[in-house]
C-alpha cells in the first residue's frame, strides 16, 4: 500500500507540472503586430545632426514602428546561412510540440547544482551522487522529464557546461524525452553557437532514445563545420547509413558548404555528385550556397553565370542571398560597374543607376579590361532573366552593408555617403553591421570622432562604458560631421570595428578598454575578435610571444582557427624577411644584375606529388629558417588543424609564394605554388601577383615583374599604386634612376596617384647612384603630391627631409614600441579572461543573432 500511494503521488506531481506548463500564455509584445521598420514612412535616420540640436541619441522613427533588434531583423535582414540550408529553428513555449520550457528549479536545487559542478566539474556519476549529502530533491528533479526543462534554464543563463553537466547527469538517472524535444534543445544550443555542446546533445540523444535521427545529424554535421572539423564526404554517409537513416538534401547542402569553408573544393565536387545520385536534383539554394562558399576562392565565369541566372528563380530569401554572395564576389574582383549593373537589374526601374561605385576594372572573367559597358540587347540572358525578380525588390540592409563594407576598407568616404543615401531613400533601417561599417569608414577617412561618436550611440545611457570609450578620445560635445545611424544595442560587430579601427597603433591600455566596454555590455567576443587583437599586436610583440598566446588559448579549450595561423605565419615570415632583406636608402642589396631570363637559377624542382602533397597542409609547408624555434613552437597548433583536416586558403598560398620568392629567392618553386594554387581552383588577386613581382625586383629581373604585371592586368586586376612601387623599388635597388623615373611617368600617365611608398623609392634611386642633389630637388619637387611642404624643412639635410616625409605615411606614423615585460604579462592575462568568457556569465541577445548573418559562411 505504501509503495501504491507513493506511485500515485508521483503520477499526479507529473501530471500537474505537465498542466501547469501547457497552461502558460505566451504573451507576445505589440512589436510583433507592429510595422515592418523597413515600411515606414519618412527618412529614417538623419543625415547628420544639426549643429543647434548637438548630439542626440533619440531616434526619429515613430514609437510605435519601433522593433527590438532581434526581432527587426527578422524582417529586414537575410537570414542567410540558415534560410539557405533550412535548419530547424526552435519554436518558443514548446509551439512545436515538444512540450519544452524553460523552469527554474528551486533554490536549494540550483544550490545544489552548483556544489556538484564544483566539485565535479568534467562529469558526475550517480556513485558521486550517493557519495554526496543533501541530493535527495536534486534526484527526484532529474528524474522527471522537467531536468531538461532546467538545463534549457540554465543554458538561457549563460552557462552552457553547468547545462550539459545537468543533461548527462539526468541520463545516467534516467531521465527522458521525446525526441523532438532533444532536437529542440540542440537547436538551442547552435543559437548559442555552443557547438561542442550540439555535439554532446547529439550523442545523449543517441545513447538514450536507442535510434538517432535526421535532424539530429545534420545538427551534428553542422557543429562539425563550425568547430572546423571538416570530415570527408565518403566518412558522413558512411555514418549515415550506419544509422541507417537516409541523408536529405540538407545533409547533402551541409557537405558542400562545409568543403567550400575549407577551401576544397574537390570534395565539394565530391558532395555536388552525391547529392544528385540520390535523386536530389541543383536547386537554387544550392547556387546561394555555392555562391556563398564561393569567396575563398574568387569570382569565376561559371559561378557568375550561375548566380545571375539563379536570381528570381528561387523564393525572395534564396534570391537575396545569392544577389548578395553575387555582390560581395563581383566587389572582390574590382568589378564595380558589374556591381552597378546586377543592382539596377534587381532594383525597381529607374532612369538613373543610383548604384554606380565607379569606373569597372573588370567586364567579365575572361574579358580584358576596357571594353565599353554592354547595352541592353546584348545583354546575356541570365541578366536579362534578374529582371524578373525586379518587382521583389532583393535589395536589402545586407546588400547596402557589403557595399559599405568594400568602401570602409579603401576609405573612400564620398562613394559611402552615396551609398548611405540611397539607403535612406529606399526607407531601409540600418543594423548593428550597417554602424560596423560606418565605424570602419569614419576611421579610415581619418574622422575616428564620428566613428566613436556610433560606438556611443549604441552604448546608450551606459555611463561607465560612456566614461571607458571617452579615454580613447571621444569628444561627446563635438558634433559629428558625418551620418550616425539610430541608436542599436551594441553587438560584437560593433565592437570588433572598434578594435579594427585601432589596430594599427593598438596599445594595451586601449585593448584593456575595449574589453572593459565588451564586460560592462555583456557581448561575449569570437575568434575574430582574437584574430584582431594578435594582428595588432603583430608589430609590438615577438613572433614567439603571439605563438605562446594562441597555445595558451588552446590550452583552455578554444580550437585554434585558421585566421590565427595567418597572423602567425605573417609575423615569421616578416622577421625572416627583415633578416634576409635589411630596409633603408643606405644598405644595398646583393642583387644580381638584370637579365631577360624569367626566372633565375633555383635549386631542383619539386616533383608534382610533392607540390600536391604541400597544398593538403595548413602552412602549405611553409618552413622558417632564421626562427627554426618558431617551426617547433607551431607544431601543436598545426597538428590541431590537420587533424581536423584543415586545408591552406589563398591568404597561405600567398604567404607561400612571398616566403619562396623574396626569402629563398627560389622563383621556380614560387611559380609552382602559384601554378599549384590555380588548379586548385583559387583565383589568384594582387597580393598573389605582388609577391611574384617582389620576387623578381628582388633578384633584379624587373622585365620578369613586368611580365607578371602585365598578366595581373590580362586577369582583370589593373595595375595599382602598390605594383608600380615595386617596379620603382627593383630599379632603385639597382641605382638605376632613369629606369625609376620611366616607371613613376607610366605610373603618373595612368592616372594612379603617387603615395609616399612610391615616392619615396623614386628619390631612393637618385641617393642609390649618389646623386644627392637630384634626390632633395626630386623629393621637394613630388612632396605635395601627398601634403603641403612646411616651410621650417626648406634648408633641412636630405636626411632629415626623408623621415620628415615617411612619416607622412599612415603604415608609418605613430609606430608602436614593443611590449614591455609588464605589459606581456597583462597581455597574456586577458588573453586567459577571453578564452573563459561566455562560460560563467550571460550572452547578449546581439550576439546570438549575429552567428545568423552571412559572414558565418563567406568571410571564414
Amino acid at each position: 500500500m505504501p509503495w501504491r500511494v507513493g506511485r500515485d503521488f508521483r503520477h499526479l506531481s507529473q501530471a500537474a507540472h505537465i498542466f501547469l506548463e501547457r497552461s502558460r500564455a505566451l504573451v507576445l509584445p505589440l512589436c510583433v503586430i507592429a510595422k515592418p521598420i523597413h515600411s515606414a514612412r519618412g527618412v529614417i535616420w538623419p543625415p547628420a545632426v544639426a549643429p543647434k540640436l548637438k548630439h542626440s541619441h533619440a531616434s526619429i522613427i515613430e514609437p510605435t514602428n519601433v522593433l527590438p533588434e532581434d526581432l527587426a531583423q527578422r524582417h529586414v535582414q537575410q537570414k542567410t546561412l540558415e534560410s539557405v540550408l533550412c535548419l530547424d529553428k526552435p519554436k518558443e513555449g514548446g509551439t512545436d510540440g515538444n512540450e519544452l520550457i524553460s523552469l527554474a528549479p528551486p533554490s536549494d536545487v540550483l544550490s545544489t547544482i552548483g556544489q556538484l559542478f564544483v566539485q565535479y566539474p568534467s562529469r558526475c556519476t550517480v556513485t558521486d551522487l550517493r557519495k554526496s549529502q543533501g541530493t535527495f530533491d536534486l534526484v527526484m528533479y532529474l528524474r522527471h522529464p522537467r531536468a531538461f526543462a532546467i538545463s534549457l534554464y540554465l543554458l538561457e543563463q549563460g552557462l552552457a557546461d553547468r547545462a550539459l553537466w545537468v543533461l548527462e547527469l539526468a541520463t545516467q538517472i534516467g531521465a527522458s524525452c521525446p525526441p523532438k524535444s532533444w532536437q529542440y534543445l540542440t537547436a538551442k544550443f547552435a543559437e548559442q553557437e555552443e557547438w561542442r555542446g550540439v555535439r554532446r546533445i547529439v550523442k545523449l540523444a543517441r545513447q538514450r532514445l536507442g535510434y538517432t535521427t535526421v535532424k539530429l545529424l545534420n545538427w551534428r554535421l553542422r557543429a562539425w563545420m563550425e568547430n572546423q572539423r571538416y570530415v570527408p564526404v565518403e566518412d558522413v554517409l558512411a555514418m549515415f547509413e550506419t544509422e541507417r537513416v537516409n541523408p536529405s538534401r540538407l545533409t547533402y547542402h551541409l557537405l558542400v558548404a562545409m568543403h567550400l569553408r575549407n577551401c576544397d573544393l574537390a570534395a565539394a565536387l565530391t558532395g555536388l555528385r552525391a547529392m544528385e545520385s540520390a535523386g536530389f536534383p541543383v536547386t537554387a539554394k544550392t547556387c546561394a550556397i555555392l555562391v556563398l562558399g564561393y569567396r575563398s576562392f574568387g569570382l569565376t565565369a561559371s559561378i557568375k553565370a550561375r548566380a545571375l541566372a539563379a536570381i528570381g528563380t528561387g523564393d525572395e530569401v534564396v534570391s537575396a542571398v545569392i544577389l548578395n554572395g553575387l555582390v560581395q564576389l563581383l566587389l572582390d574582383a574590382e568589378d564595380s560597374s558589374g556591381v552597378a549593373e546586377v543592382l539596377s537589374s534587381v532594383s525597381q526601374p529607374s532612369g538613373d543607376r543610383p548604384y554606380d561605385l565607379g569606373a569597372s576594372s573588370i567586364q567579365d572573367d575572361d574579358e580584358r579590361v576596357g571594353s565599353s559597358t554592354p547595352s541592353a540587347a546584348s545583354r546575356p540572358s541570365s541578366l536579362r532573366s534578374t529582371q524578373a525578380a525586379s518587382q521583389r525588390n532583393l535589395i536589402s540592409v545586407s546588400t547596402y552593408n557589403i557595399l559599405l563594407d568594400h568602401l570602409s576598407r579603401q576609405g573612400d568616404l564620398t562613394r559611402a555617403m552615396h551609398v548611405v543615401q540611397q539607403m535612406r531613400v529606399a526607407q531601409v533601417s540600418p543594423d548593428s553591421k550597417t554602424a560596423a561599417a560606418l565605424v570602419r569608414l569614419y576611421s579610415t577617412a581619418g574622422f575616428h570622432n564620428d566613428a566613436l561618436h556610433v560606438v556611443a550611440s549604441a552604448l546608450g545611457g551606459a555611463s561607465d562604458a560612456l566614461d571607458l570609450l571617452t579615454s580613447l578620445g571621444f569628444v561627446a560635445s563635438t558634433v559629428p560631421e558625418f551620418p550616425i545611424p539610430p541608436p542599436i544595442p551594441p553587438t560584437i560587430h560593433l565592437l570588433n570595428a572598434l578594435l579594427r579601427s585601432l589596430k594599427k597603433t593598438l596599445q594595451v591600455r586601449e585593448l584593456s578598454v575595449v574589453l572593459d566596454i565588451m564586460r560592462i555590455m555583456k557581448v561575449n567576443p569570437n575568434a575574430a575578435t582574437i584574430t584582431i587583437v594578435l594582428s595588432g599586436l603583430q608589430g609590438r610583440a615577438r613572433p614567439g610571444e603571439l605563438i605562446k598566446i594562441v597555445r595558451l588559448l588552446k590550452s583552455r579549450g578554444v580550437v585554434p582557427a585558421r585566421g590565427h595561423l595567418h597572423v602567425l605565419l605573417q609575423a615569421l615570415l616578416s622577421r625572416e624577411q627583415a633578416v634576409a632583406r635589411p630596409r633603408g636608402w643606405s644598405q644595398l642589396r646583393s642583387l644580381t644584375s638584370s637579365s631577360s631570363q624569367d626566372t633565375p637559377a633555383s635549386s631542383p624542382r619539386q616533383t608534382e606529388a610533392d607540390v600536391a602533397g604541400v597544398g593538403c597542409e595548413p602552412t602549405a609547408g611553409i618552413t622558417f629558417s632564421h626562427f627554426r624555434r618558431g617551426n617547433n613552437l607551431l607544431r601543436p597548433i598545426v597538428q590541431s588543424l590537420s587533424a581536423r583536416n584543415v586545408r591552406n586558403d589563398r591568404v597561405t598560398f600567398a604567404l607561400r609564394i612571398k616566403h619562396f620568392a623574396l626569402v629563398k629567392r627560389d622563383l621556380v618553386a614560387a611559380h609552382e605554388q602559384f601554378r599549384l594554387m590555380v588548379r586548385s581552383g583559387f583565383r589568384p588577386n594582387r597580393y598573389h601577383y605582388g609577391a611574384l613581382m617582389q620576387g623578381y625586383a628582388a633578384a633584379g629581373n624587373l622585365k620578369g615583374a613586368t611580365k607578371v604585371m602585365r598578366a595581373a592586368a590580362d586577369a582583370g586586376l589593373l595595375p595599382d599604386v602598390k605594383m608600380y612601387t615595386i617596379i620603382i623599388a627593383g630599379y632603385a635597388g639597382l641605382a638605376r634612376p632613369k629606369e625609376a623615373m620611366r616607371a613613376f611617368r607610366s605610373m603618373v600617365a595612368e592616372g594612379i596617384t603617387p603615395d609616399v611608398p612610391a615616392i619615396d623609392a623614386l628619390v631612393s634611386a637618385f641617393f642609390r647612384k649618389r646623386e644627392y642633389g637630384t634626390a632633395r630637388r626630386v623629393l621637394l619637387r613630388l612632396w605635395t603630391q601627398v601634403a603641403p611642404f612646411p616651410d621650417a624643412l626648406a634648408e633641412a639635410p636630405l636626411k632629415e627631409l626623408a623621415r620628415a616625409f615617411r612619416a607622412l605615411h599612415a603604415g608609418n606614423a605613430n609606430r608602436p614600441e614593443r611590449l614591455t615585460r609588464r605589459q606581456r604579462h597583462e597581455v597574456r592575462r586577458m588573453f586567459r579572461d577571453l578564452s573563459q568568457w561566455g562560460k560563467t556569465g550571460p550572452r547578449s541577445e546581439a550576439v546570438e543573432e549575429s552567428a545568423r548573418h552571412v559572414h558565418n559562411v563567406s568571410t571564414s
